[in-house]
């Protein structure tokens, strides 16, 4: 899963759906895909059996809300990298405009992509045909995606790290079963 997340941080306004996005995608799916089972195992392995509902209730709860807060954290690093990215491209097209290389409405297009992203207009034709304003708002969604994508591949390893270290699966881990006795609970003659 994390190696998804790692790999989805390097899309670029150049990535191709086939060569980037799906591979990465598969990789993330297949690594979500065998961590949710065994997090539940190892979450209600301890838990007697008469409280297995509550602890199997307090997972999901824990998971709905880190997933939450999770996503809100992600949406304000998305929105904070676009927001940096987009002063920074704007930048580059005025000095297009200044050098005569771009027409003066490139900035105007590209304003209007940026706030039709947002939900407060809808965007014209002529910025949809702007190639320079489109390439420019790509670039942007990249920027503000990847390091979305990076955030939450740190969250990952992190997680992975905790994992290791707090979930003990040696032989003193595994309770005995009923009717077995410990090393520790024989009397020594």
């Amino acid at each position: 899963m994390t190696g998804g997340m790692f790999w989805l941080s390097t899309i670029s306004a150049d990535s191709g759906y086939f060569s980037h996005l799906l591979p990465s995608l598969l990789v993330l799916a297949f690594g979500i895909g065998n961590i949710f089972v065994p997090l539940t195992t190892v979450a209600v392995a301890r838990v007697e059996p008469n409280e297995a509902g509550l602890a199997s209730a307090l997972l999901h709860v824990g998971q709905q809300v880190g997933g939450s807060i999770g996503l809100s954290v992600l949406t304000t690093v998305f929105a904070t990298a676009s927001r940096s990215e987009g002063k920074h491209q704007g930048t580059i097209l005025g000095g297009l405009v200044q050098a005569g290389k771009a027409p003066k409405s490139v900035l105007q297009h590209f304003a209007e992509l940026s706030s039709q992203a947002t939900g407060s207009t809808r965007v014209s034709a002529g910025a949809l045909s702007d190639n320079t304003a489109v390439r420019a708002f790509h670039v942007v969604l990249a920027h503000g995606s990847s390091r979305g994508f990076l955030a939450a591949a740190i969250f990952a390893l992190v997680a992975v790290v905790v994992t290791f270290g707090m979930i003990s699966t040696g032989k003193d881990a595994v309770p005995p079963k009923e009717g077995e006795e410990t090393a520790a609970a024989v009397p020594v003659a």
